[in-house]
């Protein structure tokens, strides 16, 4: 990692791996940049014909700490330093995770002839700059032919943990305002209306959510579960986030997954309790499958303590959540098959 000096009284450490053109990795809070490594971000991307920039922001060692505090906009000024330290004045493609997001949102705003694409990962919605990042996505998938799969697995990486091993409430003011203790606003619609926001206003989601459902191994009575929640909100457009992110923002959800090859997929995140929100469009088969599953597990008891089994079989082994699903794979298949048969589906 190379030390450079932006400014009087402020160092980075940067890591440039591959050649092409430049994508800049911002990170989240605190976050030191081998986190990018870790997750295999950067050799993905450097071996895809990248050259990947990231960098340690100040206050994170090998970084200097200047006097704090420090604000979003300070960050993004000392990435636009960084770049023009590196002579990277034009189709930089910047890469934002969590606090990296707002970063990425100043510098477009800021430095807009910089930059040709950009992505957001599990970073707050909606902003000014939604429609624009959009779009630079929907490029950046034209000009590379998809966005890298190695940011859906950076997004597991990070957001799969505790929200509290990645936050400190002592250091984060707001931040139990923002995650609140009332543990019945998932329930149903009509919990998501009438909520107060950050900002004073109410929650309203119109009627954009057409129906709401609890899934997941906790909707089985019985049946042996991780302390996570999972939950099918329907709407009429899962694209159209700006109608239902910021409301659900509001009682405090945060938006971890876009997954546009999915049915349109994306998934919000509740501190506490602990809920995965999926999202999906009307009649989605995703939806329709979840919701077959369950109900056959409610309604099958041999079956259910099968699964139960199996899940708790695959708990040996390590490794993360996909690896866990992946060895309870045929078990779920043998269920799916009784299940699809008795629905005349095979």
């Amino acid at each position: 990692m190379q030390e450079i000096r932006l400014r009087e009284g402020l160092t980075v450490g940067v890591s440039r791996t591959g050649s092409g053109p430049a994508v800049l990795l911002l990170g989240g809070l605190g976050m030191p940049s081998i986190v990018w490594e870790i997750s295999g971000l950067t050799s993905q991307l450097s071996a895809a014909g990248f050259e990947v920039i990231a960098h340690t922001a100040r206050g994170i060692p090998p970084a200097s700490a200047p006097p704090a505090p420090y604000t979003v906009d300070d960050l993004a000024a000392d990435a636009g330093a960084l770049l023009d330290e590196l002579a990277l004045t034009s189709d930089v493609i910047v890469v934002g995770y969590s606090l990296g997001a707002f970063t990425a949102q100043a510098l477009l705003r800021d430095r807009p002839d910089n930059f040709r694409a950009a992505v957001f990962i599990a970073g707050l919605n909606p902003s000014p700059l939604v429609a624009i990042v959009d779009n630079m996505e929907l490029e950046l998938i034209e000009t590379t032919g998809g966005l890298p799969a190695s940011l859906s697995t950076f997004e597991l990486l990070m957001t799969t943990l505790p929200t509290t091993a990645l936050q400190d409430q002592s250091a984060v003011p707001g931040w139990h305002a923002i995650f609140a203790d009332d543990t019945n606003r998932w329930t149903g619609i009509e919990g998501l209306k009438g909520e107060p926001c950050p900002g004073g206003e109410s929650v309203d989601v119109g009627d954009a959510v057409l129906d709401i459902e609890h899934v997941g191994s906790t909707s089985v009575e019985g049946l042996a579960a991780k302390d996570v929640i999972d939950i099918v909100l329907t709407v009429t457009d899962s694209r159209q986030e700006s109608v239902y992110v910021h409301p659900l923002e509001c009682v405090g959800y945060y938006l971890t997954v876009r997954e546009p090859s999915f049915h349109e997929h994306r998934c919000l995140r509740l501190a506490d309790p602990r809920v995965n929100l999926h999202v999906f469009g009307p009649n989605c088969p995703e939806t329709i499958r979840l919701r077959m599953f369950r109900d056959w597990l409610r309604d099958h008891p041999e079956d259910r303590a099968l699964y139960e089994d199996a899940k708790r079989a695959a708990i040996p082994g390590g490794g993360n959540v996909m690896d866990y699903n992946a060895r309870k794979q045929q078990v779920i298949r043998e269920i799916y098959d009784r299940l699809f048969r008795a629905f005349g589906m095979k």
